[in-house]
């Protein structure tokens, strides 16, 4: 039974029972695959809500490897198909991506896809340094966009910053909820606020896929 945790398809023993064959380089061989993907996922965001390493009020709907690929009838998802895949639990960003720029592109060309830029299995988790990068790696916009293109790094440099301002704004009251420690009913009051505060973070993140800055702010 899948609600048995003993049993192999139970949602945190899928990825393991998955990789009994997939993480097998001889196994995979013939097919030319790679191995790595299981490793990959622990690594990821969606990895690590599933093995409790990172919170989410949305812990139970984490997807595991049958969410994106089914289950008997298993197979990678087609190009055109990763934002329906994705966007069937991202569904605020696949409307925004629906209504940019990149959806023209996407029919067109087959890219952007959500993959481009957030990664498969080993997915990232959404950050302002996104676009044009935050020192520690570059930005994705310039993967596609060069630098003549003085529009769209404009943008990219506009969406970063509406980004880091909704973080720095988070930061500020995490930072105020541990200085009130010791005071409980402001301490209660600022961590009720933070959860909104982290909901508007969200909100500007997943607007960002419109490329619409009147809609980001």
């Amino acid at each position: 039974s899948k609600d048995n945790h003993k049993s192999r398809v139970f949602k945190k023993n899928v990825p393991d029972m998955c990789g009994e064959c997939h993480s097998d380089p001889t196994k995979m061989k013939p097919y030319k695959g790679h191995t790595d993907q299981v490793d990959e996922y622990k690594q990821g965001i969606h990895g690590e809500i599933l093995y409790g390493k990172r919170v989410s009020p949305k812990a139970d709907d984490v997807p595991v490897c049958n969410d994106c690929h089914g289950t008997h009838g298993a197979r990678p998802a087609e190009v055109s198909q990763v934002p329906m895949v994705c966007g069937s639990c991202h569904r605020e960003v696949a409307r925004h991506l629906r209504e940019s720029e990149h959806r023209a592109a996407l029919i067109q060309f087959d890219e952007p896809e959500c993959t481009d830029c957030h990664g498969n299995h080993k997915n990232t988790i959404p950050e302002a340094g996104l676009f044009t990068g935050n020192g520690d790696h570059d930005g994705n916009c310039e993967s596609c966009h060069d630098q003549e293109e003085e529009k769209v790094l404009q943008l990219a440099v506009d969406l970063q910053n509406a980004a880091g301002q909704a973080e720095k704004l988070g930061q500020k009251f995490d930072t105020a909820i541990e200085r009130h420690r010791g005071k409980p009913e402001a301490a209660r009051f600022l961590e009720g606020e933070s959860g909104k505060v982290r909901e508007a973070r969200l909100k500007v993140l997943r607007a960002t896929h419109s490329l619409n800055t009147k809609k980001v702010q």
